[in-house]
């Protein structure tokens, strides 16, 4: 095997290959005989059948296994050789084979630049004062007021906005269906946006009791797919009236919020808990400030990239940002599916989106090349100890076993999370060798 590499650029590569005669012949010979003991031939018993007549039958299918074996396995040797990683499967531009002679073949592949990123430690960014209002913690108080409340029955027979009322409800389909819907204690709040209009229209001024006619139309982008665009005659019977009564915030609501919903965080909060409603706001102060800072290191750390992406040209492979592309497509579509919306049945222009994509893909691309080659200059790893870390937090967040979460994650999975574990290392490094200066 001859073979000569031509660098197109730093990222695309040719290979031009010549393969000696004999070896040609020889690999002809064993697919040969590989059809030959495959071939199931009408007269002959299996692996039987004379090789003329193998050859005759399946003289194209012969062929193209041939050219392809050459290929794939000249290629393999030719990257083995020369310590050299393709992203993609070679592209054949040019294949001769000619009874007699020597192959010749040329074929194109990519592979990743190699880049040199300076100047990337002390870099300048403008940190944000963290600043916790009163407000946000307030708002964060009656959240969870909202979530202590209960219901109970009023004195009153009639509905009012802001009541919850329990009916009862059966409805028939008027496209001619013989589909019924009946509920007999459904609740309802009173006057929430939630609502349909026609509900909202109807319960006000109700008396227990009373019962009252009305049509549905249901919009085509009804999120149930059984009710979308489909007509429906109620009758709707108030049952009974409630209104929410929401705790009074006092110690004793304190120790029960930090119980029912913080307790099992005892690895990220004060063994000692909460006891009165002041701990228990200063608690909430610090979760909120927690949360403020994580997402300001975040904006500050997508800031250095922004500038090293801005501020270090090279070439980025096409192979890259296709995979970068149908990433984001992929998504995109997944985003359709989490809102009820068939893509395939869907008006969108999949071109035109597909077009936008290409300009923030080569962002993605670029920026995950310079934080691998970061990466290598600074020698920082993945860890076993920080894959299996990963692996309970999600065991955690979907309340199963880290044995259960190994199943589910295959080896290309796990190289995935570890590329990602690499990246946000790479940030946290560019953030502590940030020159930090404050904003205002």
């Amino acid at each position: 095997m001859k073979f000569e590499i031509v660098d197109v650029s730093s990222c695309k590569k040719k290979l031009e290959f010549e393969i000696e005669n004999e070896a040609v012949v020889n690999e002809r010979n064993a697919i040969e005989r590989e059809f030959g003991r495959k071939a199931k031939i009408p007269g002959f018993r299996p692996g039987k059948a004379p090789l003329s007549v193998i050859k005759a039958r399946f003289q194209k299918d012969i062929e193209e296994d041939l050219k392809e074996r050459i290929i794939t396995e000249n290629f393999r040797k030719a990257m083995e050789e020369k310590k050299i990683v393709p992203l993609h499967n070679p592209i054949l531009e040019e294949f001769t084979l000619n009874e007699g002679e020597p192959v010749k073949f040329r074929v194109s592949f990519e592979v990743k630049p190699e880049i040199k990123i300076e100047n990337y430690k002390g870099m300048t960014v403008k940190d944000r004062k963290i600043v916790v209002e009163d407000e946000e913690v307030n708002k964060v108080l009656e959240s969870l007021r909202e979530g202590f409340s209960r219901l109970e029955t009023t004195g009153s027979d009639t509905a009012a906005e802001g009541n919850y009322v329990t009916v009862k409800l059966e409805g028939a389909f008027l496209d001619g269906k013989k589909e019924t819907i009946k509920e007999e204690n459904l609740l309802i709040a009173v006057g929430s946006e939630e609502n349909l209009p026609e509900f909202n229209t109807n319960l006000p001024g109700m008396k227990k009791g009373e019962m009252r006619e009305f049509d549905v139309a249901y919009p085509e982008n009804y999120y149930s797919k059984e009710l979308a665009s489909r007509r429906i005659h109620y009758m709707m019977t108030l049952n009974e009236v409630k209104t929410k009564v929401l705790p009074e915030l006092d110690d004793a609501f304190a120790k029960s919020v930090y119980q029912t919903y913080y307790a099992k965080e005892k690895k990220e909060i004060e063994e000692k808990g909460v006891e009165t409603l002041l701990e228990l706001r200063l608690f909430i102060h610090d979760r909120i400030e927690q949360r403020k800072k994580l997402e300001k290191d975040f904006i500050l750390k997508n800031e250095l990239l922004t500038a090293l992406v801005e501020k270090n040209e090279f070439e980025i492979p096409d192979a890259m940002v296709e995979d970068q592309i149908n990433l984001r497509m992929e998504g995109f579509v997944r985003e359709m599916i989490a809102k009820g919306i068939n893509p395939a049945k869907s008006e969108v222009n999949w071109q035109e989106i597909r077009e936008k994509q290409i300009e923030p893909a080569k962002k993605d691309v670029k920026a995950k090349l310079i934080l691998s080659s970061i990466a290598e200059l600074e020698r920082i790893e993945v860890s076993k100890t920080q894959i299996d870390e990963f692996m309970k937090m999600e065991a955690r967040s979907h309340g199963t076993t880290i044995d259960e979460v190994r199943k589910r994650f295959t080896d290309d999975d796990i190289q995935r999370i570890g590329a990602q574990i690499v990246r946000d290392r790479v940030l946290d490094f560019l953030l502590s060798n940030a020159n930090i200066t404050l904003e205002g």
